[in-house]
């Protein structure tokens, strides 16, 4: 082989090499440019609310759970946040109500053997949750 051909081949390979490091990084330039991040550059600013404001009662006074009864009729009597929404579902009967006071009595009929009553109450206030009781209440007829 000649000198001038062995310097063409050793240019040739250079150039080919710097080329393909130039082709490389453009395109990884490239490609970064066009990919979203994994991660948001928004920043999330924990908030602080103040729970003394947010603390709310529900609590059943009467009747205490699994409790037996032989009248056809019960009352319930509970403590529920004012102006809040109470929802008392029976296999008899269905009653929503507005807590006008802080304390509450509702007057429900019972079917024979066991009842699962189910209560709900839905706070007035947006931020407050709302809170389920369940109540099981056996009314046995004595005969």
């Amino acid at each position: 082989m000649k000198k001038e051909t062995g310097y063409a081949i050793l240019l040739g390979v250079t150039f080919g090499v710097v080329l393909s490091l130039v082709m490389i990084f453009k395109t990884k330039d490239s490609q970064m440019g066009k990919s979203k991040p994994l991660t948001s550059e928004k920043k999330v600013v924990p908030t602080v609310q103040d729970t003394n404001s947010l603390t709310q009662t529900f609590k059943i006074n009467e009747p205490q759970d699994r409790q037996i009864f032989n009248t056809k009729s019960i009352s319930i009597k509970g403590v529920a946040e004012k102006d809040s929404v109470l929802i008392i579902q029976s296999p008899i009967k269905d009653i929503v109500f507005k807590v006008e006071k802080e304390e509450f009595s509702v007057d429900m009929p019972l079917a024979l053997g066991e009842n699962v009553i189910s209560l709900t109450l839905y706070p007035k206030n947006s931020q407050g949750r709302s809170q389920q009781k369940e109540l099981r209440i056996y009314y046995l007829d004595e005969q």
